[in-house]
């Protein structure tokens, strides 16, 4: 069996709301990221009383709920007996006698809330008058999907009770790299660019010993009809909004290197405030994320400069090279595709790599290993095509770090180094950090050029990352 891998800070916050004296918890996120994952492992060893909702309707709800919680204590529900409120049924969880705290765990919580409107106003009630006099440890977990916005009114009725929210993310890539049994820098790099930090879709490469064995799960689980991550990313799209005709479009123009929303809407002859809708929306489900040059004050949508990038690796992997080879697949032509995928693969890395390379670089400033405090971190670019891949910037210290990343099996040369210290003190909109100490790095996943090496164990202001070790003079 596998490892549970990160969610360190989130298992903590559950730990403390386990202990506190109330604990109503709020778990949310997108689909597959491990919300329900993530509470079996934080109950293993406690008792806990765990329900998952189902689309049906209230009275059906009700009676799998008492049921459920009959065994749960070890009793048989009588078939005649009189089927109870919601409020009386969390009346008589709080009441229950145990020799140690109640846990109750609703799983799917948005489903009541759909099938009975006054579903959140019964569990808010059963909370300020049941479930905090019997120190009830509360744990209801949320969609983050198109079913909120019909809701967002009763969840609104229960977010003033809640004292723990934690809003679930895919798992980083230096969790990862922390967690991840037996796999290489260059392994994890591939499963990342391809499956994320999604564990569900991890399942499909568990057999993999080598990088080269990844493709081959690309090509039988991905590439195959009747595979789950064949049909993944289209289920979650059709599950999770309105017209998922127009957010594939989308997704499949921003998978096309269209980034800017005015160039989407043109791309796509779509109005703009459609195409802002749809881009609002996938950020909000966390398929996008919207990004503005670091040297710009005003970050998010409604910055002009405002570009949207994959931020979910499995959306921008099958948006890119499966979406529209679809009809080339169903007819056959696999092997075609295949291989079109394997020689596009080494660019299309290079993307994953430089969002792995920042998390890296900021996980190496937390833990002290380079003394560089992050107010900021993002990338620039400009109109100009100046491009630098991380950008960090210390206002307390005026320092600035300048990092360039490429995922390659060449060595990274002292000559490109130069250039790209010269490229970057050409950049105009730097000239507001003139006055900051200038720090460089490059990030690279293969070894340095010995004379790049040489240079930046004599040098303070340059760092070499190859993959997670670091080369500097300090």
């Amino acid at each position: 069996m596998r490892p549970f891998i990160g969610r360190k800070q989130e298992l903590q916050l559950l730990e403390n709301a386990y202990t506190s004296k109330n604990a109503f918890v709020m778990v949310n996120g997108r689909r597959r990221v491990g919300k329900t994952a993530l509470i079996r492992h934080f109950l293993k060893g406690k008792r806990a009383f765990y329900f998952t909702a189902k689309e049906e309707v209230d009275v059906l709800s009700r009676r799998r709920f008492l049921k459920t919680f009959a065994e749960y204590c070890g009793e048989t529900l009588s078939s005649s007996a009189k089927l109870p409120g919601w409020k009386e049924i969390f009346k008589a969880f709080a009441e229950r006698v145990e020799t140690s705290r109640k846990v109750l765990v609703i799983d799917n919580v948005a489903y009541l809330m759909l099938a009975d409107p006054s579903f959140a106003r019964d569990l808010k009630y059963a909370w300020e008058r049941y479930f905090k006099q019997a120190s009830v440890m509360l744990i209801v977990v949320m969609p983050n999907n198109s079913l909120l916005v019909n809701l967002e009114s009763k969840s609104n009725t229960l977010i003033s009770c809640v004292t723990t929210q934690l809003k679930l993310k895919p798992i980083s890539f230096v969790e990862m790299i922390k967690d991840y049994p037996h796999q290489d820098f260059n392994q994890l790099m591939t499963l990342y660019a391809i499956a994320g930090g999604v564990p569900k879709y991890w399942e499909f490469f568990a057999a993999c010993e080598k990088t080269i064995d990844y493709m081959g799960v690309v090509r039988e689980d991905m590439l195959g009809q009747n595979s789950f991550l064949y049909e993944e990313p289209m289920n979650l799209i059709e599950r999770d909004v309105w017209e998922p005709a127009y957010y594939n479009a989308v997704l499949k123009a921003v998978a096309d290197n269209y980034h800017r929303p005015a160039d989407i809407a043109r791309y796509l002859e779509m109005k703009p405030g459609a195409v802002n809708h749809c881009l609002s929306n996938l950020a909000a489900l966390g398929y996008l994320e919207a990004r503005v040059p670091i040297t710009e004050k005003k970050a998010g949508p409604s910055n002009r400069k405002v570009q949207y990038y994959f931020s979910d690796p499995f959306m921008d992997f099958w948006y890119t090279f499966i979406f529209e080879n679809k009809e080339h697949l169903e007819a056959g032509q696999e092997l075609q595709i295949f291989e079109a995928i394997k020689r596009a693969f080494p660019g299309y890395i290079q993307f994953w790599f430089k969002t792995a390379c920042k998390e890296i670089f900021a996980a190496a400033c937390k833990q002290g290993g380079i003394p560089f405090k992050i107010d900021r971190i993002g990338t620039f670019w400009n109109k100009n095509e100046e491009t630098v891949d991380i950008v960090a910037v210390d206002e307390q210290r005026k320092r600035i770090f300048l990092g360039d990343c490429l995922y390659s099996n060449k060595p990274y040369t002292m000559e490109a180094y130069d250039d790209f210290v010269e490229n970057c003190s050409d950049i105009r909109e730097f000239k507001v950090f003139k006055d900051y100490d200038w720090t460089h790095g490059v990030f690279t996943a293969n070894p340095f050029d010995p004379a790049l090496m040489d240079y930046a164990m004599i040098t303070s202001d340059v760092y070499l990352f190859n993959g997670i070790t670091v080369y500097s003079r300090k």
